[in-house]
């Protein structure tokens, strides 16, 4: 129940065992909370301060040491929260991080969970694995202009009501749906990001998932995007696989600017105002789709290539190319 002000650092543990910080008020620049590297630290339990104002708030740096850092509040820090160690046991759970440039800096293994980390320039940095470590809660990324700037993978997190909510490389996603993130009400869901995005479900976002070359997007649930599900704007070799896509508005896929090398397969489409497939005649290159459901209600068609097609087996015939394995309204 102290209130401190810091200096260089505010409070620094270096091979304690069982210390146990509580209810402090921390203030100032520098680094609010130390764990030192390589100390050893134990038992540490670090729950319900308040730490404002500093260059770094918490700061995690002690390889095999363990702890728990609970329910903290941490606003207006360069830095808010930085694991720079895997802990070796323990948990970081039910931390208020905001502000600042970074919310979370995450750079080593460890079980983080049921945080939020919002009104940031980037809500967290993660370098590694986030949600691997046998988290049950998701954490909250929001209200910051970048959700996630990842080299890694994420899983089991909630990213919402960012400019962009993942961006980066890597893998979005996990391996199966009971581990998935859940990203909306962005503008851009998934977008700059180089790798692989999967089981993931995208919602309520301008655009669902902005494609750069090379991404390969498979098994994610997209509805209420209102925009594009997902866009491919003049890049190549995109594979979209075994998606389902729920086109209230706008298109399920939309592929722009020159696109070429594109790969459409295995998806449930449906196109409500737009379309299920919509290719520019400057992105035809290349372009390869078969073995969809394409599906559309109310004044949405299944394709536009060179002109709209609605009925599946005009699309076939006419072109003579494309989605002969498919099935869809006709």
């Amino acid at each position: 129940h102290n209130d401190l002000t810091g200096g260089t650092v505010t409070i620094h543990l270096s091979g304690t065992a069982g210390a146990m910080l509580h209810d402090n008020t921390l203030s100032g620049g520098g680094t609010g909370i130390l764990i030192d590297p390589a100390s050893m630290t134990t038992g540490l339990l670090a729950e319900n301060n308040r730490v404002s104002g500093m260059t770094m708030g918490i700061r995690w740096n002690d390889a095999g040491g363990n702890g728990q850092i609970l329910s903290n509040v941490v606003t207006g820090s360069t830095t808010g929260l930085r694991i720079a160690a895997a802990m070796g046991g323990g948990v970081v759970r039910g931390n208020d991080v905001s502000g600042g440039v970074t919310a979370l800096l995450y750079e080593a293994s460890a079980m983080v969970e049921g945080n939020s980390f919002h009104g940031a320039t980037t809500g967290g940095v993660v370098v590694g694995n986030l949600g691997v470590n046998g988290e049950t809660i998701p954490n909250e990324f929001y209200d910051n202009t970048t959700g996630v700037q990842l080299t890694g993978t994420i899983q089991l997190n909630n990213v919402h009501d960012n400019t962009t909510g993942v961006t980066g490389s890597g893998t979005v996603g996990a391996y199966s749906h009971d581990r998935d993130n859940e990203i909306h009400d962005n503008t851009t869901g998934v977008g700059l990001f180089n790798g692989s995005v999967r089981f993931n479900k995208i919602y309520g976002n301008t655009t669902g998932i902005a494609a750069v070359a090379g991404t390969t997007i498979q098994e994610n649930i997209l509805w209420g995007n209102t925009g594009q599900g997902i866009r491919v704007s003049g890049v190549s070799g995109v594979q979209i696989r075994n998606n389902t896509v729920d086109a209230a508005v706008g298109n399920a896929i939309r592929l722009t600017a020159g696109a070429s090398n594109v790969t459409v397969v295995g998806n449930i489409l449906w196109a409500r105002t737009g379309y299920d497939i919509y290719v520019d005649n400057d992105s035809q290159a290349g372009f390869w789709s078969d073995y969809n459901d394409l599906h559309a209600s109310e004044a949405g068609k299944l394709v536009w290539w060179t002109r709209p097609f609605d009925d599946l087996l005009d699309w076939q015939e006419d072109v003579w190319a494309y989605d002969f394995h498919s099935i869809g309204r006709t």
